[in-house]
């Protein structure tokens, strides 16, 4: 293994999968509580919605503030910090009474949970690989796909086996065992032991790095990015409702949304790989091209096996696309950089989420259907292609002229 790549390395990438699959997956778990909290408090989906809206946009405020944390003084404090708000917020959760209850332990919970965990130790993870950067983070990102995947699914079973307030009691004090273990595993890499030039080369080789400003790439790369998040969260957040909708019972429901995201988990792995090979951004438009091709086969299928077809090519794409568009904002920063750069990209990202989960809801409060909600995901994805291409062109267009001060 290369001296740039020590194998505490692939340890820290473990950790990082895991605090980011409780993150991510308990922000996901919205799903299968949307309805048993809608029928027990007489709220709209819209409303329930809203609180993934509320998690997702404090996650991305406060996570630029982590991002510069973690690029000035590393993210061993910060893992610690999301393991405990994971297993609190979760515990919290039991006892609401209200919409403002929910919503307020949903901003704790990204505020401080998933902001000080996802983009701190991906931008970690990036720093402990050269060559197999893509890889490394490629199986980073993935484990926050198999947290979107599992961690819904075991609470629908435990909302059908002991009811949703049992089932959030016990998710939080699982989140927690999990979450301090994995902590307690991340390292920051020491700067005496940080790549040196010869190292960096590998990985800017082919990227493009010196293109453009700073600020012009991150502006680019967090437009496309509210759009394509967009795309991919309306079936995120609402395809169990709407397998429910067509029939299909809640378990099963909950069976398609975890088959969903884990071939999430494998689209992320494989996007990661293939930037290794060809390039970050190149591997954003294809995914981005695939997402948008697929979310609206969601309205035309009625039966289990349609959900599930339809569910992995979707979960394949939206991974891919989950990978690459962090790698693009890495290949285009210098190293000290990349935790801001990241931690932007994600804040326009999680506005685009927020936003896709509660029009999603709304679009359906006011039509009684779907089909408007998964119309506004597809035209979202083409606006994201449109703009990433325009990119390419940009970059392909500009040469490599001296790199731009940070």
């Amino acid at each position: 293994m290369p001296r740039s790549e020590p194998l505490y390395g692939w340890v820290v990438v473990f950790a990082a999968a895991v605090l980011s699959g409780l993150g991510l997956g308990g922000l996901a778990s919205l799903a299968v509580f949307l309805k048993p909290l809608a029928a027990e408090f007489g709220w709209s989906r819209g409303n329930v919605s809203m609180a993934y809206m509320i998690g997702s946009i404090s996650t991305a405020v406060v996570g630029v503030y982590f991002g510069r944390i973690a690029d000035l003084h590393g993210v061993r404090a910060l893992a610690w910090i999301g393991a405990g708000v994971f297993g609190y917020c979760f515990v919290a959760l039991s006892f609401q009474t209200s919409l403002w209850h929910l919503y307020a332990v949903f901003a704790l919970f990204g505020g401080l949970g998933v902001s000080t965990t996802l983009v701190p130790l991906t931008s970690a993870v990036s720093h402990w690989f050269t060559a197999n950067r893509g890889l490394a983070v490629g199986i980073a990102t993935a484990g926050a796909a198999v947290g979107q995947a599992t961690v819904p699914f075991i609470a629908g079973l435990l909302i059908v086996a002991f009811g949703w307030r049992t089932a959030f009691l016990y998710l939080g004090m699982w989140f927690l065992a999990i979450g301090a273990a994995a902590a307690a595993l991340v390292r920051d890499r020491e700067a005496s032991d940080e790549f040196s030039g010869d190292d960096e080369r590998v990985v800017l080789r082919s990227s493009f790095v010196g293109r453009l400003p700073p600020r012009h790439a991150i502006t680019w790369v967090s437009t496309a990015a509210i759009f394509c998040c967009i795309c991919m969260v309306i079936p995120l957040v609402h395809v169990a409702a709407l397998a429910n909708d067509r029939g299909i019972d809640p378990e099963q429901a909950a069976g398609i949304m975890m088959t969903m995201v884990l071939s999430g988990a494998a689209g992320r792995f494989i996007a990661g790989k293939i930037s290794d090979l060809t390039g970050a951004l190149p591997t954003y438009m294809f995914v981005s091209l695939l997402q948008t091709a697929a979310v609206l086969w969601f309205t035309q299928v009625s039966t289990n096996a349609g959900f599930y077809l339809v569910g992995v090519i979707f979960g394949l794409s939206f991974g891919g696309v989950m990978t690459s568009f962090l790698l693009t904002i890495r290949s285009l920063l210098p190293a000290e950089m990349a935790g801001r750069g990241m931690a932007i990209v994600i804040l326009f990202g999680w506005i685009g989420m927020g936003t896709g989960a509660y029009a999603g809801g709304l679009l359906f409060d006011v039509t009684g259907d779907y089909f408007s909600s998964y119309a506004l995901a597809a035209l979202s994805g083409v606006v994201n292609l449109t703009i990433i291409c325009a990119l390419f062109l940009r970059l392909r267009n500009a040469g490599r002229g001296p790199a731009y001060a940070a």
